[in-house]
């Protein structure tokens, strides 16, 4: 008897364990990066590889640098970003995620393009290493 109430036990640590292992091997060797649109906004998130988190952040500055984008409301891992031009961003990152949403309301076209063309470039970086 004390042996089949242990089963369910072991079976939910081995399916917590297998979960586990998953999620890990996910953020060590794969990329997913996934682009959604709407009529009211545009979104990429996308996880991959903790140790590449730098070298995007460090993307990432350097194209809101160029387009003078300044932080506003920063707190951990979570921005939104604005500019001269009033292109206003919302910017979530962890080691290993990043999430960059665009509400189309908010800006212009030519900004909206500016964040599309800086979200394809977070995907290239992601994938040519």
């Amino acid at each position: 008897m004390k042996r089949n109430a242990s089963l369910p036990v072991i079976a939910i640590l081995a399916v917590c364990v297998l979960f586990a292992c998953q999620h890990s091997a996910r953020h060590r060797h794969n990329i997913s990066i996934r682009f959604s649109e709407n009529g009211k906004t545009y979104k990429m998130q996308a996880y991959f590889n903790e140790r590449k988190t730098e070298e995007v952040e460090r993307y990432l500055r350097d194209q809101l640098r160029t387009h003078d984008m300044l932080a506003v409301d920063e707190e951990e891992g979570n921005a939104h970003w604005s500019s001269g031009n009033r292109t206003r961003l919302y910017i979530n990152s962890t080691p290993g995620y990043i999430s960059i949403k665009l509400k189309k309301r908010e800006n212009s076209y030519a900004s909206y393009q500016q964040v599309k063309d800086m979200c394809q470039g977070v995907a290239v970086l992601l994938k040519d290493h």
